[in-house]
């Protein structure tokens, strides 16, 4: 089998977060690098980490990376990529730039030339060209510059993978899915939760905390809730390995929503209840965890044997000037 270099990107100061959760999932030659983490592996080690993450925001597998003596060379460096094994002209891509090279001055030249370079290289191989789409491509091509040193890799995630698919829109000071796991996991509930603790969050918003606890708890792999991902456009798509890996998180989730313990939201806000709801609705997961209108003063624990974590993301400007559990000093 093959062996790829793959590199997960990161939220800032998450590396070492990332760096641990790699470890927890059996990847290799891990290296903590500037905007994420390095690791080698097989395509299922990238598929796995695209489906199990809670903390990546991004798989890439690198196609080549090399030293350029000028911006000149972005393009051969690109035309070398044997294209015609990753897509066909009847696809379509989208080429992103990250971080900074010598002597190029506008992001979008490097984005150009890989661009003309994918196009012309199909064109000498196959006789047509791909088209570029923006939003939805059916293959995303990464592009990223460290001075003279370049990278170009596929985009295995193809949306961040933050985006788990349960969430539609959040409140004011909303919390990304992959923050909200990582509070979670510096504050040890993963630990608390295999104990039978408790999770509360009495400022829920949204859900997310209260949600990602609950995928956490459950086994539930982050990814399973997803429709799409970069990879399924890609011609060296393994769909078989694919729906295996899916087959395994599947039976993961059905042992452990069976032990899943108790999980309480509250906000004194009506919509931002609602909208919890329909969240857990949507991650598979109604009934299993409690949200309820209340105001921060009437927020008490459970009973007195009842041990957990209780977690919050506070809203912050005006809106928590405006909280009428703010006004009456709770």
């Amino acid at each position: 089998m093959s062996d790829y270099a793959f590199f997960a990107t990161a939220p800032k100061y998450m590396g070492r977060l990332l760096t641990k959760e790699l470890e927890r999932l059996g990847m290799r030659e891990i290296s903590e690098g500037e905007g994420g983490v390095r690791f080698r592996g097989r395509l299922e080690d990238g598929y796995r980490v695209c489906l199990w993450s809670r903390i990546a925001n991004r798989v890439l597998l690198a196609l080549n990376e090399t030293r350029l003596n000028g911006p000149d060379e972005i393009y051969d460096c690109a035309l070398a990529i044997p294209w015609e094994d990753h897509l066909t002209p009847d696809q379509t891509l989208a080429v992103q730039f990250a971080g900074s090279l010598e002597g190029v001055t506008n992001r979008q030249y490097a984005v150009l030339r890989v661009k003309d370079a994918i196009c012309d290289r199909l064109v000498q191989r196959m006789g047509r060209r791909p088209n570029v789409d923006r939003q939805s491509p059916n293959l995303r091509i990464h592009v990223y510059g460290d001075q003279n040193r370049l990278i170009i890799s596929l985009d295995l995630s193809g949306e961040s993978l933050h985006q788990r698919g349960y969430r539609q829109s959040g409140l004011t000071a909303p919390l990304k899915e992959n923050l909200a796991a990582a509070l979670l996991i510096w504050a040890g509930w993963p630990q608390i939760a295999a104990a039978g603790g408790t999770l509360l969050d009495p400022m829920c918003g949204s859900g997310t905390l209260i949600i990602e606890g609950a995928l956490m708890a459950a086994d539930i792999a982050p990814g399973l809730l997803r429709s799409t991902f970069g990879f399924q456009g890609w011609l060296q798509h393994d769909e078989v390995l694919w729906q295996r890996l899916l087959s395994e998180a599947r039976l993961r989730r059905r042992a452990g929503i069976k032990r899943l313990g108790t999980l309480r939201g509250y906000d004194v806000d009506t919509n931002a209840i609602r909208l919890s709801q329909r969240h857990l609705e949507r991650a598979g997961l109604a009934g299993c965890a409690q949200f309820e209108r209340r105001e921060l003063a009437r927020c008490e624990p459970g009973p007195d044997d009842e041990e957990g974590l209780v977690i919050v993301n506070p809203p912050y400007g005006e809106r928590i000037e405006s909280l009428n559990c703010c006004k009456s000093g709770g």
